[in-house]
């Protein structure tokens, strides 16, 4: 369905969004992100008496090394996304092979994000670096939102797109080359088709010919046997 297809266009679209604004404000307020990282490596605000002090990382180029690291990792993520939201949206009427191949851009890119959250913030950042610990720069709760977020839009988009639309129009093409016989009855519309699944059981499948035509018959003996006698109301 085009609906569905749509849906999941605008998905990568806002994941995409979301990494060029981080990647973005990262670049253009540089000492104000920086001094994050800075103290997540350095380790130096969590609780006094933790034991895991040794993993800290005090030298700055190392840690002007990580934030570089977590700047180029989201561009890349934002322009796999938006690469990937254009191939789709180039091929949002293509058969589900050709929309399911063109998912690879997206599906690169959200997989690229989740690991940078979960695995660099929320592992490394949180396990390692002892930064649940910290009163002021714990980020763990903001990758776990961006890791859920992310999350479920890469199982949307992982799921299979069918080509719905297509078997209907090709089913109604094929009506069109094969009129329908005079010795044929129509096809019940869905609602006459759901009721008669009640009746299933004992009267096999429905049709709406099947159905109605014993009662106009009935109808019409009642008619009969009362002759004309307008005064007396039939209920078929």
């Amino acid at each position: 369905m085009i609906v569905v297809r749509a849906t999941k266009i605008s998905l990568v679209a806002a994941i995409a969004l979301f990494a060029s604004l981080v990647a973005f404000g990262n670049l253009t307020d540089y000492n104000t992100n920086f001094v994050f990282v800075e103290h997540v490596l350095s380790m130096d605000t969590i609780y006094p008496f933790s034991t895991i002090k040794y993993r800290a990382v005090t030298n700055p180029a190392l840690q002007h090394t990580a934030y570089a690291v977590i700047i180029i990792t989201q561009v890349i993520i934002a322009v796999l996304c938006w690469i990937g939201a254009i191939s789709l949206i180039r091929n949002i009427r293509a058969d589900a092979g050709l929309f399911n191949r063109r998912k690879t851009f997206a599906t690169l890119g959200l997989t690229l994000g989740f690991l940078l959250w979960q695995v660099g913030f929320m592992s490394i950042g949180g396990e390692w670096f002892g930064m649940w610990q910290s009163q002021q720069w714990n980020g763990v709760p903001s990758a776990f939102r961006f890791v859920i977020a992310i999350s479920v839009v890469l199982i949307l988009v992982f799921m299979p797109d069918y080509d719905i639309e297509r078997q209907s129009r090709s089913s109604n093409n094929g009506d069109r080359r094969h009129p329908q016989r005079s010795d044929d009855r129509p096809s019940a519309p869905m609602h006459l088709r759901m009721a008669g699944a009640l009746f299933g059981a004992c009267r096999g499948a429905f049709r709406p010919g099947e159905f109605f035509e014993p009662q106009l018959g009935r109808f019409g003996q009642v008619q009969t046997s009362l002759g004309n006698a307008s005064s007396e109301r039939v209920c078929p």
